[in-house]
């Protein structure tokens, strides 16, 4: 990068996206492009076979739960539906057990660890290759993001539980003939409510997930950093979730349109530029979340220069190239972090 580490605190909005267009269209290109064959792509489709099964076998589920409460009890239908019912339910969870572990904990990890070391290496003027990205995701700074990952998912999984009980209970009330009114409007508040947590433990999710590749934090106390790190910025960091949330969704339903008016070909078509287009929006926002990540640095006067961050990157990946070189006879000194 060519700015100066106190320059970066008066980036705002449209500072920091011009900034991760420029670095994800850099002469490092070539090793973004691999980032994002060897892990984004996969994971994609991955997510895409994934939502396509769940969909399938939610509505299987669905259609066997009733025939079951349909069919009498001793009946040989019942038994039959039951079954059906009990292996359709594994087979959906088998299948969700099998994306977290392969999709999310693998590509989705290894995506993100990758693209924000190698982020980071720009900006510290720092020669690598993609040999040298992938130590560094899948080494020990994918145990601290794997771990931040889960206690995120865990969060989470909390969070919708606790809001889907409210909401149930405001539903109820909306249903009812004495309280209609009341129900309605606790169902909006609650409504906008869940929007805004859901928002920002996202928002805190992605910062916590730059801090686990480039600090020696993990699990809640990355969460906990990343919340300090942007006071101040917080509202820089929502607007860009938002927007790329609105991409998304209008990627989606743009898709929907367009497929339901058009040929084979016509859907085709699309359906392969959308999917391009995600995937390089998802490359965009790992990168952004990155740049993000060093203009709050700025913001907190944790000034990165050049040469420490290229200590602490080397820290990442130094121990095995150690061990490597060791093999060779050579010895190279420890690495300052």
């Amino acid at each position: 990068m060519d700015r100066e580490p106190e320059q970066f605190k008066h980036l705002g909005f449209a500072g920091i996206f011009k900034d991760g267009f420029k670095i994800t269209f850099s002469k490092e290109q070539s090793i973004f492009s691999k980032i994002l064959l060897a892990f984004i792509l996969p994971f994609a489709i991955l997510t895409m076979i994934q939502l396509e099964l769940t969909s399938y076998l939610s509505l299987k589920i669905y259609d066997n739960h009733i025939s079951v409460n349909d069919a009498w009890y001793d009946e040989p239908q019942h038994h039959q539906f039951k079954q059906k019912l009990v292996a359709e339910w594994i087979v959906f969870l088998v299948v969700n057990i099998a994306y977290l572990l392969i999709g999310i904990l693998v590509f989705y990890l290894f995506s993100i660890s990758s693209t924000t070391y190698t982020v980071a290496c720009i900006y510290a003027s720092k020669a690598n290759s993609f040999k040298q990205v992938l130590r560094a995701a899948t080494t020990k700074v994918w145990k601290r993001l794997a771990i931040t990952f889960l206690w995120n998912l865990f969060i989470q999984i909390i969070y919708d539980v606790v809001a889907s009980i409210f909401l149930a209970i405001a539903l109820a009330l909306a249903k009812s003939n004495h309280l209609r009114i009341l129900g309605v409007i606790l169902l909006i508040i609650l409504a906008i409510l869940f929007i805004i947590g859901f928002v920002y433990i996202n928002v805190i999710w992605g910062m916590a997930s730059v801090v686990s590749v480039l600090e020696d934090s993990r699990g809640l106390r990355a969460m906990k950093r990343s919340k300090g790190l942007l006071k101040g910025k917080m509202k820089v960091a929502i607007a860009i979730f938002v927007v790329f949330q609105i991409v998304l969704i209008g990627m989606q339903v743009g898709y929907s349109v367009l497929a339901s008016i058009g040929g084979l070909g016509v859907r085709l078509g699309v359906g392969i530029v959308c999917f391009f287009v995600l995937l390089m929006m998802f490359l965009l926002g790992l990168v952004v979340e990155t740049v993000l990540y060093i203009v709050c640095k700025s913001c907190h006067h944790e000034y990165i220069d050049q040469a420490s961050l290229a200590d602490i990157l080397e820290g990442n990946v130094g121990r095995y190239d150690r061990v490597e070189e060791m093999g060779k006879g050579v010895q190279l000194e420890q690495p300052t972090v």
